[in-house]
């Protein structure tokens, strides 16, 4: 989540908790509590505040709830968490929970930005917890970044669940989260033991640690982290392991595993993820029932970290592995709540609210949305809004769209129907389409046309 930092000429430093309308800003100060100030102030200007600044000054209290602030405070005692990072423009950690979730705190373009993995929309318990420690514990005087000790036994029930859940998507996840673990960790050596004290157990724990250590390598940082310790590293069992996972590709094990399409196809989606590459997910083969689940799981994880243009969000969704698979996405969609708003126009259909990504998108897919959607309502009342944007040529789907709704009683809200009415006034001879929604407004229960 975003928010602007602010400097007001007497006020001083603030965050802008929201937007209250168009032109008015709730704006949080250092010193001077909760003020509402129109958005061309002139005495109000960017801030430069960086992220310590902004702990320090205790303006995270004002974004958080007092229900999050309360399970906040009894949620870890005492705080757990590993791999912290402390720099002034960035924290970034882990944090362990009902399971390890990764955050970070930032400040980039007078703004400050949080983001937790957990399953909550929106600023958590996790975030509010984080910066309560860091009020507490971390001094703006201090010249060296805070690193807590990596807990050795979560690395291992990380590997472990990884190890033993056979599920695809499951097994993915876990996939993930060992990935985002070792991506911040400053010292990979504490991971490579516990991966090692699996390793020559027997065949299985062999091929298994491999599988799970070779992909990594698809993300450039994380090989070159692998072959400095080769060249660096005083474990010689741990550098053998290490160069059997670089070796793993040419393995009789893999090219015999290549030979089956649902590990071609593993191959290709993490090398989409890791590598952060669409090109990867248009070159998977025709999608099957089973291997749906696992597409959309790593396509929705690609789209939490990299914003698409226009032109490769149509293309996603124009193409049929996304058309199979979408109907699992839902699900594995919610729990990225931070995907940037623009990759969200792919998933318009399956989303409630969407009524301030559908304000910012472009105009022509709105139109490719209402024309194509099972569910055209959720559209009309921004349509209303953005009609001067539209093409004559486009006036055919807006009508096919009131009238598919008119014709399945699709709207009973008051506001949908006044968009409708609303719209149908501004169309050219709209007198067929005008009769045909008065007529079924008043019809419930037969359709009339």
């Amino acid at each position: 989540m975003k928010f602007p930092l602010i400097k007001h000429d007497s006020m001083g430093d603030g965050v802008v908790i929201n937007h209250e309308t168009a032109n008015i800003l709730e704006v949080g100060f250092v010193h001077d509590g909760v003020k509402k100030i129109t958005k061309d102030n002139v005495f109000i200007s960017p801030s430069k505040m960086n992220v310590i600044e902004f702990i320090d000054n205790e303006l995270y209290e004002y974004l958080f709830d007092n229900y999050t602030k309360s399970k906040a405070k009894n949620y870890i005692s005492p705080l757990k968490m590993s791999s912290l990072e402390i720099e002034d423009n960035k924290i970034s950690g882990i944090i362990y929970g009902t399971e390890p979730y990764s955050f970070s705190i930032r400040s980039r373009d007078s703004a400050i930005y949080f983001d937790c993995s957990c399953p909550v929309v929106g600023l958590c318990k996790h975030l509010y917890a984080v910066c309560a420690f860091i009020k507490k514990n971390y001094s703006k005087t201090d010249n060296h970044n805070y690193k807590q000790e990596k807990d050795s036994q979560i690395i291992r029930r990380q590997i472990e669940n990884y190890l033993y859940y056979n599920v695809d998507t499951t097994n993915y996840r876990f996939l993930f989260g060992i990935y985002d673990y070792v991506k911040i960790a400053t010292d990979l050596e504490p991971f490579y033991k516990e991966a090692f004290s699996f390793y020559n157990r027997n065949q299985y724990h062999n091929k298994m640690i491999d599988m799970l250590l070779y992909p990594l390598t698809f993300d450039p940082e994380l090989k070159d982290s692998f072959q400095t310790y080769i060249k660096e590293g005083d474990n010689q069992n741990i550098v053998n392991m290490l160069l059997d996972v670089l070796a793993f590709e040419e393995s009789t094990l893999y090219l015999k595993a290549s030979k089956n399409k649902i590990h071609r196809q593993r191959d290709l989606l993490l090398k989409m993820v890791f590598e952060q590459n669409l090109d990867y997910f248009f070159a998977l083969e025709d999608v099957s029932e089973r291997e749906s689940p696992a597409v959309a799981q790593c396509l929705c994880r690609f789209l939490s970290t990299n914003e698409l243009n226009l032109e490769n969000i149509t293309k996603i969704s124009e193409d049929h592995n996304f058309q199979f698979a979408s109907r699992y996405v839902y699900g594995i969609f919610i729990t990225y709540k931070n995907m940037p708003e623009n990759n969200k126009l792919l998933f318009l259909d399956q989303l409630g609210n969407v009524d301030n990504i559908l304000r910012d998108c472009p105009i022509d897919y709105l139109m490719s949305q209402i024309k194509n959607s099972s569910n055209p309502m959720k559209f009309f009342t921004i349509l209303d809004e953005r009609f001067s944007e539209i093409q004559k040529e486009s006036y055919p789907d807006v009508v096919g769209a009131i009238c598919f709704a008119a014709l399945t009683h699709n709207y009973w809200q008051e506001k949908d129907k006044d968009a409708i009415m609303s719209i149908v006034s501004k169309l050219d001879d709209n007198k067929y389409v005008l009769d045909l929604v008065a007529t079924n407004m008043r019809n419930k229960n037969v359709w009339r046309y």
